[in-house]
């Protein structure tokens, strides 16, 4: 029984993230403009893959298969 309550806690708090609705609060637009989840996260729709993600990040290749991604200023 506590082997099972442990497991539940467990995953219930893995399952959440900290995040900050920075587009949201600098655009005026809820999370579902970008995401396809309501509140955030997760896959990204068409809109923020076209026009929000190209011009707020750069995508610099790394030379080892990892693609590091910074904010464009």
């Amino acid at each position: 029984m506590k082997r099972t309550m442990v497991l539940l806690v467990v995953l219930a708090v893995a399952g959440t993230a900290d995040a900050l609705p920075r587009y949201a609060a600098r655009y005026g637009q809820s999370c579902i403009l970008c995401h396809d989840n309501l509140s955030g996260g997760g896959l990204r729709t068409s809109y923020a893959g076209q026009f929000l993600v190209p011009t707020e990040l750069a995508a610099t290749p790394t030379g080892t298969g990892i693609v590091r991604m910074t904010l464009v200023k």
